[in-house]
């Protein structure tokens, strides 16, 4: 068995890596789920992971202050 025999692309949720924290908050609530994918900057970059915990241990980090984060 595959992963694409497993995993359907309609469920995929992409952001920019220049988008607020908060807006990443936003979209993963509205659509349910407790991960994004991180859009590349350039072609020869890498795709990115963003989850919910990784976002709870920046704020955390950053003493709550959301609003100066970036998710790049």
């Amino acid at each position: 068995m595959l992963v694409k025999d497993v995993m359907s692309k309609d469920n995929l949720v992409i952001i920019s890596p220049m988008s607020p924290v908060r807006d990443a908050l936003k979209t993963m609530k509205n659509r349910k789920v407790k991960s994004l994918i991180i859009d590349k900057i350039r072609p020869s970059d890498a795709y990115g992971l963003l989850t919910y915990k990784n976002i709870l241990y920046s704020i955390i980090a950053n003493d709550g202050d959301i609003d100066l984060l970036r998710v790049y």
